[in-house]
């Protein structure tokens, strides 16, 4: 039973806020528990939250009055208000019950403004289609696809001999589809990640990957954060040529638009309607968590990374994602600029959620590695020898499943039709 004095959740809130300013042990309870951006209603609270997660991913002492000063900085109270919330805490130590009890007024809280959002938008002049998504998506969260939520051996046993669920997506070549993905990186329900700097090829890579699959006969949805749709459509006519007016009613689009709400509304969308397998995300630093604001940028790359997986594991979606490096170091040279695991934001997540993660680099971006001869301008390939002026490369620096071909690279040459493998060989 929901206690009456709790009813409004403000109190009891102010109350949980309270216990974690004066334990740090509670905030872990808490982000184990909560999502503050649903389960704190009032959004003040919300965001005061979210500056004690900060203080905690940051490995930060939660000082109770540096977190009151942070609140009045953000304006998220005044200081009479952050005084008050730090002495509701009463040394009460059962305070289990009362998270929990927060988890219960915020289901039914998040049920009833739900179902009143929805009612309310059948009287508004919005598009069907809107209408649609938001609904399915609401039924994501508070259903699932079964009247129970686990499965029995035997299910599990239908469902791989099936291929109800994680099936592996072709990409029509023996060397990448029987070798380099042979173990993972082309599974539905699993993500593999990308990395490379600033132009070095992301996009184009990522949209010659795409358009093998849709060669494949597989549903495509690429969402674009930093372009627009027209210059991926461009990508894909140029690397599929004449073939591309076949496969294209598989092509989805979604281009300007970084927050995580909206792209998640997409994707559950498309994953409904259109029965899409892959999601191709351009690029993962780009996506904006609701209390971004209030977060560094690794803790917002991280919790959109989080969830955006959620969201390919429970649709069954191959989840391909882009990430941009930080700048390189400049003691590096050569080689040695090839972007590691740990050289983006969010690598935390990205690490623990890809099956599969791969990092590139395209040489003619370093003076250095650029050779003039008698033939022209080449570059200096992984194994030493001159390679085209366009040449990009790629490999496999983590995979969950063994790799006999771990640290291979493929060799792909960026020219006039697209971003094109240069050989059908790995180096």
């Amino acid at each position: 039973m929901i206690k009456e004095r709790y009813f409004d959740s403000k109190a009891l809130e102010e109350y949980i806020l309270s216990v974690c300013m004066h334990d740090k042990r509670a905030i872990v309870k808490c982000m184990t528990a909560l999502d503050s951006a649903r389960d704190f209603k009032d959004s003040n609270n919300a965001k005061a939250f979210g500056v004690l997660e900060s203080f905690f991913t940051e490995d930060q002492s939660v000082d109770s009055l540096v977190v009151i000063e942070r609140w009045v900085d953000l304006q998220i109270y005044d200081k009479a208000t952050a005084r008050y919330i730090f002495n509701c805490y009463d040394d009460d130590t059962d305070f289990q019950p009362k998270l929990e009890e927060l988890k219960e007024l915020s289901v039914f809280n998040n049920a009833r403004q739900d179902i009143q959002d929805l009612n309310d938008m059948t009287y508004q002049d919005i598009k069907s289609e809107k209408l649609i998504s938001t609904a399915r998506d609401m039924v994501t969260q508070w259903t699932t696809t079964t009247n129970k939520s686990y499965k029995s051996a035997r299910e599990i046993e239908e469902e791989i001999k099936n291929e109800v669920v994680g099936k592996k997506l072709t990409l029509g070549i023996p060397l990448i589809d029987d070798f380099y993905f042979k173990n993972a990186g082309q599974y539905k329900g699993t993500i593999r990640g990308t990395i490379l700097r600033e132009k070095h090829g992301k996009t184009r890579y990522a949209c010659w990957d795409a358009a093998m699959d849709l060669l494949q006969g597989h549903k495509v949805l690429y969402c674009t954060l930093e372009g627009q749709s027209r210059e991926i459509y461009g990508n894909f006519e140029e690397i599929l040529e004449d073939r591309f007016d076949a496969v294209k009613d598989n092509l989805f689009i979604k281009d300007a638009e970084v927050g995580l709400e909206e792209l998640s509304n997409t994707i559950v969308d498309s994953a409904y309607s259109e029965g899409i397998d892959k999601l191709t995300l351009d690029y993962l630093q780009l996506v904006k968590h609701p209390r971004h604001t209030y977060l560094s940028e690794n803790e917002n790359t991280n919790k959109c990374c989080e969830r955006l997986t959620q969201i390919c594991v429970k649709h069954d979606l191959l989840g391909h994602y882009l990430a941009q490096a930080k700048q390189e170091d400049p003691k590096k040279l050569k080689w040695g600029l090839v972007p590691g695991k740990y050289d983006v934001y969010g690598s935390k997540q990205l690490i623990k959620d890809c099956s599969m993660l791969q990092v590139g680099i395209r040489p003619k971006e370093y003076e250095d590695m650029i050779i003039v001869n008698a033939l022209g301008d080449k570059v200096e390939g992984p194994n030493g020898y001159p390679q085209p002026i366009n040449s990009v490369f790629l490999k496999t620096i983590a995979s969950r499943k063994k790799n006999d071909y771990a640290h291979r690279w493929i060799h792909f040459v960026d020219s006039s039709r697209g971003f094109n493998l240069h050989q059908n060989e790995l180096l």
